[in-house]
């Protein structure tokens, strides 16, 4: 088995474990929205660590985006990124229109997050 095998197969143990934890309609949305216990519940279950269950929430939650910003630029006729550097693009360009609230005040809270951290270490 190739290392990406082995590591989609670990995603989808994950993934499925979200499901049992959250049901079989959750959306990215509920993924923000899990607290302490069911990310607790969730990590246990997958055997992972809290952080391993953070990084693919984060990992889908962006996914999330990307789909919703190929989607608008999709039905808005405009052209769908050919490469990862456009699709960046994209998505910084477009990813305010279609993120949702809670995804707009997690990405805030990343950007303070990374403000304060940015100035520790200049106080360092």
């Amino acid at each position: 088995q190739s290392k990406e095998v082995k590591m989609a197969k670990e995603v989808l143990e994950v993934v499925d474990v979200i499901i049992d934890v959250l049901g079989p309609q959750a959306t990215a949305e509920d993924l923000i929205a899990m607290d302490r216990l069911q990310r607790l519940k969730v990590a246990t279950n997958a055997n992972k660590t809290l952080e391993d269950i953070a990084i693919m929430v984060s990992q889908i939650t962006n996914m999330d985006v990307m789909q919703k910003t190929l989607r608008k630029r999709r039905l808005e006729g405009k052209p769908i990124p050919s490469d990862p550097e456009a699709m960046q693009a994209a998505v910084k360009k477009d990813a305010m229109t279609v993120l949702s609230k809670s995804q707009k005040e997690m990405l805030k809270s990343r950007q303070v997050d990374a403000a304060r951290r940015m100035a520790r270490r200049k106080q360092k």
